[in-house]
C-alpha cells in the first residue's frame, strides 16, 4: 500500500489552517483507496483538533456521499429541503449555518425534535421567517441544551418568541444571544432582562427592536444579566427622555462595551450620558449617526467618565471641525486605540488637529473615510509624530489626489501601518507606484487603490 497520500495529508495537516488546505485535504481523502481511509481518519481527526471549526466546513447536502463528512464540525445548509433526511449526518457538527434559507417555521421544528444536534455549540438561524411558533419550539427543545451562540436575527418572533427562549431552561449556557429586528418590543426585552436562565449570557445584541424606555432601562439594569459585556441596543429609537432614564438608574450592569447607535439622540442627548458615571467601565461606545453634531462630540471630550475607552466610533454625525479640535484636545480619551470619525464634515483642519493631538498617541487604528480633507489633511497626517503607532489608517472618499498619496508614501511616522484604505480617491498611477514602491510602507499587507478616477 503506497504511503505517499498518507504523505500528502501529513504535509496539510502540519500547515497553517486554511480554507485552501482543507479544501486539499478532503480531496486526498476521497481519493485515498478503501484500504487506508480509517487510518487516515485516525491520522487527521487528532491533528484537526486544533483547527477552528469553521474552517472544518462542508454543505450538508454532500454528507450521504462525501467520505471525509465525518471530519466535519461546521455544517452549512443551501437546500432546506435536504435539512430533515440528512439530520444523522449532524451528530459531531457542533456549529450549523442556516442563515439566510426562509426555512421557516416548520425546519425549526424539525431542528427541534432531532437527537441528531445535542453536540450542536453554535445555531446560525438568521433570516428564516422562523416566527414565534418556531422560537418556543426550539425553546422546548432538550437537544440544544449544549448551545452557547444562537444567532436569531429577523426572524419575525415577536415578544412571545422572544418570551418563550428567555424562559427556557434548556438554552442556560448560551453566552450570546443575537435576536436584532424581530420586533421584540418592551415585553420581549423585560423577559430578556428578568431570564434565571440567561445568566451566562456575555454578548446581547437587541438592536432594531423598538424597546422603548421600558425594555432598554430594564437591560441595562438587570441584574440576571450580570455577566454581559457587550450590549448592543442601536436602532431602539432612544431619544433625550430615554437618556435621561438611563443616567437616572440607581446601577448599570457589569458590561464594557454599549452599541447605542443610529439612535436620533442629538446633541442634548449626547451631553446628559457624557455626564454619567455610569460610563466609567465602558472600554468601547459605539455612537454612529447619533445627530449629535459638534455639541455632543465637545461633550464627550469634556467628559471625565471616558478614561477607560479603548474604542470609539462616531461616524455620521455631522461632526466639523469644531467638534474634531475638541476631541483632539481631550486629556481624558488619551486611551483610545481605534477611532471611527467617517462621514462627518470635517476637512484639511479637522484632520490637522487630529495630527497635532498628543494626547491619541495610543490609536492604533483611525478611520476618516468620508471626510473631504484633501491632500493638505493627509499630508498633515503623515507628518505626525503622535500618530506613529498607527498600524490601520484608512482615507476612502477624502478627495485625495497623487499628492497626498506620495506624502504618505514618503511619511517616516507611518512604519507600522500594515492596512491603507485609499480607495475611491483621485489618485493615479503616479502616486499608486510612490506607495507601491515606498521605503516608509515596507510593513504594508493591505493597500487598497479601488475606485480611484487615475487607475
Amino acid at each position: 500500500m503506497s504511503q505517499e497520500p498518507l504523505s500528502e495529508l501529513r504535509e496539510l495537516l502540519y500547515g497553517d489552517p486554511s480554507p485552501e488546505r482543507w479544501e486539499a485535504l478532503c480531496q486526498v481523502i476521497e481519493a485515498l483507496d478503501e484500504a487506508m481511509v480509517d487510518v487516515a481518519f485516525g491520522y487527521a481527526a487528532e491533528h484537526l483538533k486544533t483547527w477552528p471549526n469553521v474552517l472544518r466546513c462542508g454543505l450538508l447536502s454532500e454528507a450521504p456521499y462525501k467520505r471525509w463528512w465525518p471530519l466535519v464540525r461546521h455544517a452549512r445548509v443551501k437546500d432546506v429541503d435536504a435539512l430533515a433526511p440528512c439530520l444523522p449526518w449532524l451528530s459531531d457538527v457542533v456549529e450549523l449555518d442556516l442563515t439566510w434559507r426562509d426555512a421557516g417555521t416548520k425546519a425549526a421544528k424539525t431542528l427541534a425534535s432531532s437527537e441528531y444536534l445535542s453536540n450542536l455549540t453554535h445555531l446560525y438561524l438568521s433570516c428564516n421567517k422562523i416566527g414565534s411558533q418556531g422560537a418556543k419550539a426550539l425553546a422546548r427543545s432538550e437537544h440544544l441544551s449544549n448551545l452557547v451562540c444562537l444567532k436569531f436575527n429577523r426572524n419575525k418572533i415577536g415578544s412571545k418568541g422572544v418570551q418563550a427562549l428567555a424562559g427556557s431552561e434548556h438554552l442556560s449556557n448560551l453566552t450570546r444571544f443575537d435576536v436584532d429586528r424581530n420586533k421584540v418590543g418592551h415585553e420581549g426585552a423585560m423577559a430578556l432582562a428578568g431570564s434565571k436562565h440567561l445568566t451566562r449570557l456575555t454578548t446581547l445584541d437587541v438592536s432594531w427592536n423598538e424597546l422603548g424606555t421600558k425594555g432598554v432601562t430594564a437591560l441595562v439594569a438587570s441584574e440576571c444579566l450580570s455577566n454581559l459585556t457587550t450590549l448592543n441596543l442601536a436602532s431602539n429609537l432612544i431619544l433625550l427622555e430615554d437618556v435621561q432614564a438611563l443616567v437616572a438608574l440607581e446601577r448599570w450592569g457589569s458590561f464594557t462595551e454599549l452599541d447605542l447607535s443610529w439612535n436620533s439622540m442629538e446633541g442634548d442627548s449626547v451631553e446628559v450620558l457624557a455626564k454619567s458615571e455610569h460610563l466609567s467601565r465602558l472600554t468601547d461606545l459605539n455612537l454612529t449617526w447619533t445627530k449629535m453634531g459638534d455639541r455632543g462630540a465637545r461633550a464627550l471630550a469634556e467628559s471625565e467618565h471616558l478614561g477607560n475607552l479603548t474604542r470609539l466610533s462616531l461616524v455620521a454625525n455631522e461632526i466639523k471641525n469644531e467638534g474634531v479640535q475638541a476631541l483632539a484636545r481631550s486629556e481624558h480619551l488619551k486611551g483610545l486605540t481605534h477611532l471611527d470619525l467617517a462621514a462627518n464634515r470635517m476637512d484639511s483642519e479637522g484632520a490637522g488637529a487630529l495630527a497635532r493631538a498628543r494626547h491619541l498617541g495610543n490609536l492604533t487604528a483611525l478611520r476618516l473615510c468620508g471626510n473631504k480633507i484633501g491632500d493638505e489633511g493627509v499630508k498633515a497626517l503623515a507628518r505626525s509624530g503622535d500618530l506613529g503607532n498607527l498600524t490601520s489608517l484608512e482615507l476612502s472618499t477624502c478627495k485625495i489626489s497623487n499628492e497626498g498619496a506620495k506624502a504618505l508614501a514618503n511619511s517616516e511616522f507611518l512604519r507600522h501601518l500594515n492596512h491603507l484604505d485609499l480607495s475611491d480617491n483621485e489618485i493615479d498611477i503616479e502616486g499608486a507606484r510612490a506607495l507601491q514602491q515606498s521605503e516608509c510602507l515596507r510593513n504594508l499587507t493591505t493597500l487598497d487603490l479601488s475606485k480611484n478616477i487615475g487607475l
